[in-house]
């Protein structure tokens, strides 16, 4: 409700951190996923893509500051992504934008154990930076000049012997708004 929305806002904006974290429970960035029969393009409406002023009202609060970072779950698959201004959902009737502003990235961690969303939307998404569709977790290390996003993964969620894969970490670094991944991990 209204409360909660000024609540968070105000807590955003008053911020005196090095890093500002949003932590979230479904995709903030927005995305594409794919198009009707009539190529008007799909979206998830149970994430944020499906209420473009309350985003905009926050990413606006997080434009604001030095160092935002989103983080979220409950996709099922790992994400690393822009959040752009505008986003892709904010203007439906326009189609997506072919990119945007980026105000922060946001890494977005797999399930641990749940069904894998596998479809790979990233080639009509260019504010998708990473995709990967397998199950495991994400350990994020947060310093004065850095915040990062290590993501690992298991091969069988049913054999509790099963090795975890460190896969790629991605970084951003003070000042930036833009995720990179980092080289040699």
């Amino acid at each position: 409700g209204e409360a909660q929305k000024t609540w968070l806002l105000d807590g955003l904006r008053s911020s005196a951190t090095t890093w500002t974290g949003l932590a979230n429970p479904v995709l903030f960035a927005g995305l594409v996923a794919g198009s009707t029969d009539d190529g008007d393009p799909k979206f998830f409406m149970d994430t944020w893509d499906g209420f473009p002023a309350e985003r905009a009202e926050i990413r606006s609060a997080l434009a604001g500051l030095d160092n935002p970072v989103v983080l979220t779950g409950d996709y099922h698959a790992s994400f690393v992504l822009d959040v752009n201004d505008p986003a892709p959902a904010d203007d439906p009737a326009a189609g997506p934008p072919a990119d945007g502003t980026p105000v922060c990235p946001e890494f977005l961690v797999t399930a641990i154990s749940s069904v894998l969303f596998s479809e790979d939307y990233s080639p009509i998404n260019p504010q998708v930076r990473y995709f990967e569709a397998q199950h495991g977790y994400a350990v994020c290390t947060v310093t004065e000049e850095r915040f990062s996003c290590e993501f690992r993964y298991v091969d069988d969620v049913w054999d509790a012997d099963s090795p975890i894969t460190v896969g790629p970490t991605w970084e951003v670094a003070v000042g930036d708004h833009v995720a990179s991944e980092v080289a040699g991990r």
